[in-house]
């Protein structure tokens, strides 16, 4: 069922999700009303902006790349080429830091690393990757070393809701592989 919502009652219904934002959260609000991105963006023309209220334009999309994550408009996984190679990205949120954990396996040499990479984390504007890798006896619970890289991101590419998605979907991952390769990683896990 489509709704024709005439212009007194656009503003109307965009301060009553405004509202809902603040009382329920993202969340609850977008499953409540059933917004899509789409409508997210018809909604609020000028995009997150009209969001951030004060909070920074990251931590909104912070906020909104974690609830389109829990809601499913991102998927749980994707395919993603780079270069020459297919990578499988797995991605699986942990609740206890609200951070994301990202499985990622080169699909030709089944080789996978397995990272921290939350983008905007706590409304940061880059993307921080952290690697623990383990080296040793099996069954050693002590890394060996603790890898951290980081990418600023600038926000202003990110005007609408949907834009979340496709920054996500096609930008995120060529962030966190460029990382990944800057000290050779897939070679030197290999050996």
């Amino acid at each position: 069922m489509k709704f024709i919502i005439t212009e007194s009652q656009y503003s109307k219904t965009k301060q009553m999700v405004l509202d809902s934002f603040k009382k329920f959260g993202y969340i609850k609000t977008i499953q409540r009303y059933k917004l899509s991105p789409p409508a997210l963006d018809r909604l609020f023309p000028d995009g997150i902006s009209e969001i951030s209220d004060g909070n920074g334009r990251c931590t909104a999309i912070d906020d909104f790349i974690f609830s389109f994550f829990r809601i499913g408009f991102i998927g749980s996984s994707l395919l993603f080429e780079y270069g020459d190679n297919m990578y499988k990205f797995v991605f699986t949120h942990d609740r206890h830091t609200a951070a994301l954990i990202v499985d990622i396996t080169d699909v030709e040499n089944k080789d996978t690393i397995t990272a921290y990479a939350s983008p905007f984390y706590e409304g940061d504007c880059f993307v921080p990757v952290d690697v623990v890798h383990y080296q040793g006896e099996e069954g050693s619970y002590e890394p060996s070393e603790i890898l951290q890289y980081q990418k600023d991101v600038n926000p202003d590419d990110i005007k609408s809701f949907s834009d979340i998605i496709d920054w996500f979907n096609n930008e995120y991952p060529a962030i966190v592989l460029e990382l990944l390769e800057e000290d050779n990683l897939w070679y030197e896990f290999r050996v």
